[in-house]
């Protein structure tokens, strides 16, 4: 590496600086544009200013006096303005526009010594090669460059350190001041580089649960609705890899009819700026046809406007299981209810039957026990045919219980229970 102007460059090449440091390109000129450099051999670095009340002139000499302390206020503010500033300022003035080696530091901001380590208020009007004696000829030369044809140059990315300061990367920008000076203008990027680090390390972590979601996830650019991101379950789902996924839209893998329903719900969901959840979304894909439970989200900018729609669909497969287990123990409990409709249905024939029956035999049995007790009357009580004409009663007795039970079977006789004795019903079958 060669260490030039107090840095050193990459050997393998330099990055782009970043857009802090070209944005405070115009800070830096309008600086010093309206600083009042009153000599620049002789500038002290120093953001003091000589407060001291001019002395009284002649009433012609105000708009001097006035122009005078003008400048002084507007040197100070450009002082006070880069020494507050978090970017290193370095200002060289050619002295020699023939001589590259004649290049005088003028200034250096605060921030300029702390991210060299460096005390350089100690090295003002010193020439760069005594400041930083390890400068190149190619160095001195670029930067004359830029005081002799008033361009400024952009350096990229070099890299500094030395005993004093810790090794570094640092962005550097030459801006044209003066008539042959030139600001070079540098910034730390190691806090940054930490902070791409971490944001490359959160971005790995948050890609990592993406691609391990069982769900298909997708991302589309809200203007032309084209596919910026799809992890890897959407890639199983729909038979398709990233690189045939992306920067394509629906109309490039659906069937017209299909893509028209995605587009058609993809800007309803852009335009309300609302969840819009569609629970059975069909959709055609290189596996064959499928069932979705979709959910899409409109991603909004820092203006409220939308700049991605965000998509969240699962597969139906297990909600259809648990639907078609859902149906078969309904038909399940719909052929048992049926069963019982038509085992009641004949059970009430039954009835119907039995009813019609026992209406017919207790008539029987009417005529029967009528005739039984009208024997039994005539009959004296020791004769010997009673015992029988008693057991054709008892007999025609039990046959009108039964129709009585057969009537209540068939719904045509009321229940009446009553509690009985097992022995005498015994005893009387005997």
């Amino acid at each position: 590496m060669e260490r030039a102007s107090g840095v050193r460059t990459a050997s393998n090449g330099t990055a782009p600086t970043t857009g802090a440091l070209r944005s405070n390109r115009a800070c830096i000129s309008l600086a010093w544009n309206f600083s009042a450099l009153r000599s620049r051999s002789g500038w002290s670095g120093s953001s003091r200013v000589d407060r001291r009340v001019p002395k009284a002139r002649p009433a012609g000499s105000v708009a001097a006096d006035r122009s005078t302390v003008m400048s002084t206020d507007l040197e100070r503010i450009s002082v006070q303005l880069l020494n507050q500033a978090p970017f290193g300022v370095l200002v060289w003035y050619l002295d020699d526009p023939s001589d590259d080696g004649s290049l005088r530091l003028l200034l250096a901001n605060r921030a300029a010594s702390t991210l060299l380590g460096i005390d350089l208020d100690a090295c003002i009007g010193q020439v760069m090669t005594r400041v930083f004696p390890s400068v190149s000829p190619e160095r001195l030369r670029l930067y004359a460059e830029v005081c002799r044809e008033r361009t400024g140059k952009d350096l990229g990315q070099v890299l500094y350190g030395d005993s004093r300061v810790d090794a570094g990367a640092f962005s550097v920008n030459t801006i044209p001041v003066l008539d042959r000076g030139v600001a070079v203008v540098f910034e730390n990027l190691t806090p940054l580089d930490r902070a791409d680090a971490e944001a490359r390390r959160l971005n790995r972590f948050f890609d990592s649960i993406l691609e391990h979601l069982p769900a298909m996830v997708f991302v589309k650019d809200a203007e032309r609705l084209r596919f910026e991101r799809i992890n890897r379950a959407g890639e199983e789902l729909l038979g398709l890899s990233q690189q045939e996924l992306l920067g394509k839209s629906d109309h490039d893998f659906f069937p017209k009819e299909q893509a028209d329903f995605f587009v058609a719900k993809d800007r309803a969901v852009l335009d309300r700026r609302m969840l819009e959840d569609i629970p059975e979304e069909p959709i055609q894909t290189a596996n064959g046809p499928r069932w979705l439970h979709t959910r899409k989200i409109p991603i909004l900018d820092e203006a409220g406007r939308p700049r991605y729609l965000l998509g969240v669909s699962q597969e139906r497969t297990a909600e259809l299981e648990r639907q078609i287990g859902e149906r078969l123990r309904a038909e399940q409990a719909l052929a048992n209810t049926e069963e019982q409709l038509r085992q009641s249905q004949k059970l009430e024939a039954i009835g119907r039957l039995a009813g019609g029956i026992a209406h017919d035999f207790n008539n029987m049995l009417s005529v029967v026990l009528g005739y039984c007790d009208s024997i039994t009357s005539q009959l004296h009580p020791s004769d010997p045919l009673r015992e029988e004409v008693d057991q054709i009663l008892r007999a025609g007795q039990r046959a009108a219980d039964l129709t009585r039970q057969l009537l209540a079977f068939s719904r045509q006789q009321v229940l009446q229970p009553r509690i009985i004795d097992l022995n005498d019903v015994v005893r009387g079958m005997e």
